[in-house]
């Protein structure tokens, strides 16, 4: 949720249902039955981090294929409720225009009035990727504004333009699947007219090859354009971790260097949690070790 007390407006944002295993997750280790059960008296507790069934997920989700993780719309779709009595004039009305997270923070910022500067302390600041609603507040039948948006997760991608949607489910890959790896070029694209076919039901592929070779490559340019590509499995690459850490957290006191951004930082409360993830070739990494220890 986003909440300021000045503006007193609130942005509430409704996930979709995430899964675990065939026979759910209590949170404490995904595949360690003996470190679930050890921890057996803080099962969903605010230490743990359950999931659902996989089949309650999907139940969850209907009538949106899948679940969090795929990019059908069962692991993107959220509900977003905006309450914000002095600035919009409507009450318990739905809006259609298609939006994305990315599109909260602009929305904000124009209703707080609130330029982006170009530059912060001689810093040059990286320009909004989405698009303000603040539009649609008071004009329900307002034309959409935004025209394309994409989505990746763990290699399931997905293009969305003008009320059409490409899709693809990577390696048709269940999220407790860790060790199934495909070539990226032989993933199954769908192609969904979601403007008319809001749950995908109707996969459109095999009617309509040109208009899915169209948003594969607006998915490209996309992908290029905000530093999805390459695209590497790093669901695997996450598992050589997990060997590591199958049964017990580090704590690490580290230095950081970020490469990209040019400065040190000092992380004290740095933690790979059983069957933590891996950190991305492009993030920080270490250059000096402080001090380590095991739980």
């Amino acid at each position: 949720a986003f909440l300021t007390k000045k503006a007193r407006y609130l942005f509430l944002l409704i996930r979709t249902w995430q899964t675990g295993p065939l026979n759910g997750l209590p949170g404490i280790s995904p595949l360690n039955r003996t470190a679930n059960l050890r921890h057996y008296t803080d099962w969903e507790r605010e230490n743990t981090y359950p999931h659902y069934h996989a089949g309650w997920a999907m139940a969850g989700n209907t009538p949106f294929r899948y679940f969090k993780q795929s990019e059908h719309r069962g692991g993107q779709q959220d509900a977003l409720v905006v309450h914000w009595p002095k600035g919009i004039k409507a009450q318990n009305e739905i809006r259609s225009q298609y939006h994305h997270i990315a599109d909260i923070a602009p929305t904000i910022l124009e209703a707080a009035g609130i330029t982006v500067p170009e530059t912060y302390h001689g810093v040059k600041q990286q320009p909004m990727d989405g698009k303000s609603m603040f539009y649609s507040f008071n004009n329900p039948k307002a034309p959409n504004v935004k025209n394309r948006q994409y989505y990746e997760m763990f290699g399931n991608r997905a293009i969305w333009v003008d009320g059409w949607k490409a899709v693809t489910l990577h390696a048709n890959r269940m999220p407790w699947e860790v060790n199934v790896v495909l070539p990226f070029e032989n993933d199954k694209w769908e192609l969904y007219h979601v403007e008319k076919d809001f749950s995908e039901s109707t996969d459109l592929s095999k009617k309509y090859p040109e208009k899915l070779k169209e948003l594969q490559e607006i998915f490209d340019e996309e992908a290029w354009k905000y530093g999805v590509y390459p695209l590497y499995d790093y669901m695997i690459k996450q598992d050589k971790v997990h060997a590591l850490v199958a049964d017990y957290s580090i704590c690490i006191v580290a230095l950081l260097r970020y490469p990209d951004a040019g400065f040190i930082s000092i992380h004290t409360t740095l933690t790979y949690e059983p069957y933590g993830i891996a950190l991305p070739p492009n993030d920080p990494y270490f250059i000096n070790w402080v001090e380590t220890s095991t739980i």
